[in-house]
């Protein structure tokens, strides 16, 4: 339910003077804003702008969500954005690649990215590693087991970083 003292107008008038300052978390807020259409009315290139604007100050957490916002559009420029770099530090961010790959219909790609997304403390690449493994009934009431000490430890990691986007997904 939405905050009744909610005022796009304000939300305007704080966030963006700080976007177009170069603050990359602001950044981020207005591409964010300017997908969802809720705050501005929906558009994809201005939400670009942003998440590049964030990104070009070496800001991970925009191409992160360029990547993320590829994905839900299942644009294919996602992999320009994955390829600009050799090396993410985000593990989100191979997290959310390898399951646009697997939504195309490359199984084995999709779960070496969910590897390195673990490998970089992702937990939700070894759920989807796990998940990926398991076919049929039995199977799915097996991995429950596996996956639920997973589950709870993801839960208590979101918890502790609650205010850090990174853990979100």
């Amino acid at each position: 339910m939405r905050n009744s003292n909610f005022n796009k107008n304000d939300w305007v008038s704080h966030f963006l003077p700080f976007a177009e300052g170069g603050n990359v978390e602001a950044q981020i807020a207005v591409g964010w804003a300017y997908y969802s259409g809720e705050i501005f009315p929906k558009n994809i290139e201005r939400s670009i702008y942003w998440f590049r604007s964030a990104q070009r100050y070496g800001y991970e957490l925009g191409a992160f969500s360029l990547i993320k916002m590829f994905k839900i559009e299942r644009m294919e420029e996602i992999n320009n954005v994955f390829k600009e770099n050799d090396i993410w530090e985000l593990g989100a961010i191979y997290l959310v690649y390898g399951d646009y790959i697997f939504l195309n219909g490359n199984e084995v790609r999709a779960k070496e990215m969910w590897r390195i997304a673990y490998k970089k403390g992702n937990l939700f690449g070894k759920i989807r590693l796990i998940q990926s493994k398991r076919k049929g009934f039995i199977w799915r009431a097996i991995s429950s087991l596996i996956l639920l000490p997973l589950f709870f430890r993801v839960s208590w990691i979101s918890s502790i970083n609650s205010k850090d986007i990174r853990v979100m997904i």
